[in-house]
């Protein structure tokens, strides 16, 4: 018998406009607009820029093995001049690479089988002759056992231990020979359809997938893809781009190919659901022979390689795919009072404070300080000195520091924010402007900054009463405002900034832990006068910014690795920031092409909704 539901159906939310941006995956009818609708978080895929992999020799052509999170990597040729064939090898843990025992035998093309903990490489090159060599690692080391039965380089295999699938690969011509391994003996099964070597290969010993390749007889790259069902291949659907020395993994039925060489795919990405590929995101950076891992077709990480593809260039960076993310997003907030540049930001997106700065035309030194609510901006007591290009701290609006900055030359001066009125403090030991400050009135740090003669490294430690040189940046910078994001002085990030060097902008990124700087992952782009949040060096945001233009990229900070996310809805360098995180900040001010100071404001969510109009 039919329920009450069947017969007469679910109700639908009414709403007068649209949700609010907690609720997500609703469907509700809107009886403002008179419209059904359905409220739902937006993603993003895209590849970010991942940790360097200091663990290895620079290298390519190496045997990798894993997924996303958890991948080995053994082998490879070393990129010019020496061009040294190597037996290095090294482990992905989803965070950092580490240096593992080197295998038995320096070579390269070589096939990589199964995890992080339970790997194989077999086959390769050593320089003079084709190699059937297979070593097994176990988690903590590499031991050689049975050969494979037919020596070649350029091999792809793919399985889980201890069974494994090599596939293809180079003699003397192109090979479609395949075998099996069952933990014990190779055994030669049923051959390619078509021949050839530099593919990559996925899924278990008994449901693989072999994508791609070169084929000399073609001749150059192929996008031929076959399925093997632990008995024959069949053809399937072909990549979109030909292409060969990729990376990939996953699954028979979902899995990546990225990367490679047959101009111009050696940045593509693309996705197999089972029945087909979907080119997705490209990767920042093209190379051929590169090591990779994947976790079916919802992320990756890729590291090594040729770059560019064809050239002499090797590199150790990495980059991660994620695929459909939540992205955050950009919505306007409330215009300043004053249109200023070079604002000096503290406190939380909804609860900030803004204050120096500079208004031109002309160029007028400013003392304003103006205090947002969520909703409007207020103006309260001025600075004691008006000035610019001062560095800003403070994590909460009502405890905020300005050290340094300019008027008609370098200031060493120093005021503390108590929520109602500026102090003035003890000043710098060297004055400056352009620096980079994070922490609070009572707890901070200032590195950096333009000096007579020009850029420092010079970092100096506040406890609330005095100044204390300490450890200096490893790289000297200045015209950071807003770029530092900490909590108190051992705790610290700087990203950014502007360097005697030509082009003079930098992407390097420094941790401060109360003795030390360390250097850690690049921004994307790299760029100067940029604003950021203010709460955490594990999460933190960097907006705007100069490099030969105004820019509005956003990167937002994990802790590890900077990703690019939505930008900001205009180009402005110059700009103040506030913020707890990567998932809540503000920007403020600044200025936009040509040099137009600006009074707008934009508030950032970590994450954001699409709407849908249900339609008929």
């Amino acid at each position: 018998m039919a329920d009450y539901k069947d017969i007469v159906g679910t109700a639908v939310r009414n709403n007068a406009g649209n949700l609010s941006s907690d609720q997500q995956d609703q469907i509700f009818y809107d009886s403002t607009n008179v419209d059904f609708k359905y409220q739902f978080e937006t993603t993003s895929t895209a590849w970010r820029t991942g940790p360097n992999d200091a663990a290895s020799t620079n290298k390519f052509y190496s045997g990798s093995a894993g997924t996303a999170t958890s991948a080995i990597s053994a082998g490879g040729e070393s990129g010019s001049p020496s061009n040294a064939i190597v037996a290095t090898a090294e482990k992905w843990n989803g965070t950092v690479f580490t240096a593992t025992p080197n295998i038995n035998t320096a070579k390269y093309g070589i096939a990589g089988c199964g995890t992080a903990t339970a790997a194989a490489v077999a086959g390769g090159y050593n320089g003079s002759s084709n190699l059937s060599q297979h070593e097994v690692w176990n988690g903590s080391s590499w031991t050689e056992t049975t050969d494979i039965n037919t020596a070649r380089r350029f091999i792809f295999g793919s399985g889980t231990s201890p069974a494994f699938l090599v596939t293809g690969g180079y003699i003397s011509a192109d090979s479609a020979l395949t075998e099996q391994w069952n933990g014990s003996t190779w055994t030669e099964v049923a051959d390619l359809n078509k021949a050839r070597y530099f593919g990559s290969q996925m899924g278990p010993s008994t449901a693989a997938l072999a994508v791609a390749g070169f084929a000399a007889a073609d001749p150059g790259a192929v996008a031929v893809v076959e399925s093997w069902n632990g008995s024959a291949w069949t053809e399937t659907a072909d990549v979109n781009s030909a292409k060969y020395a990729h990376a990939g993994g996953g699954s028979q039925t979902s899995g990546l190919a990225f990367g490679g060489y047959a101009t111009p795919v050696s940045q593509k990405c693309e996705s197999w659901n089972g029945s087909g590929w979907t080119e997705i995101a490209d990767m920042s950076t093209g190379r051929q022979g590169l090591s990779g891992g994947a976790t079916n077709n919802t992320a990756a990480i890729a590291y090594l390689g040729h770059t560019p593809p064809g050239g002499s260039g090797v590199t150790h960076v990495s980059e991660q795919l994620t695929v459909d993310a939540p992205v955050g997003a950009w919505s306007t907030g409330g215009a300043m009072n004053t249109a200023r540049r070079y604002p000096g930001g503290a406190g939380t997106q909804t609860a900030a404070l803004a204050f120096g700065g500079l208004i031109d035309p002309p160029a007028t030194n400013y003392a304003q300080t103006e205090q947002y609510n969520g909703t409007s901006w207020t103006e309260v007591n001025d600075l004691n000195t008006a000035r610019w290009l001062g560095g800003a701290a403070g994590t909460s609006y009502d405890a905020a520091l300005y050290s340094g900055g300019y008027t008609s030359s370098r200031l060493a001066v120093v005021e503390s924010w108590n929520g109602s009125s500026w102090t003035e403090k003890a000043d710098l030991n060297t004055a400056r402007y352009g620096s980079m400050s994070s922490g609070t009135n009572t707890s901070a740090t200032v590195a950096g900054g333009d000096v007579p003669g020009g850029v420092t490294a010079v970092n100096e430690s506040w406890n609330g009463s005095t100044w204390t040189e300490v450890a200096d940046l490893n790289t000297a910078r200045s015209n950071g405002p807003g770029g530092g994001s900490g909590t108190s002085n051992t705790s610290a990030l700087v990203f950014g900034g502007r360097t005697p060097a030509s082009p003079d902008e930098t992407a390097v990124t420094e941790s401060w832990n109360g003795s030390s700087w360390t250097e850690l992952n690049d921004l994307n782009n790299a760029r100067f006068d940029m604003g950021s949040s203010k709460g955490s060096v594990t999460s933190a945001l960097a907006f705007g910014g100069y490099d030969s233009g105004f820019r509005a990229y956003t990167e937002s900070w994990n802790g590890s690795t900077w990703q690019e996310v939505a930008d900001l809805s205009a180009a402005k360098a110059d700009v103040g920031g506030s913020g707890a995180s990567n998932t809540s900040a503000l920007a403020f001010g600044g200025r936009t092409p040509p040099n137009n100071p600006s009074t707008t404001s934009e508030e950032w969510s970590g994450s954001s909704n699409t709407i849908k109009v249900l339609t008929d």
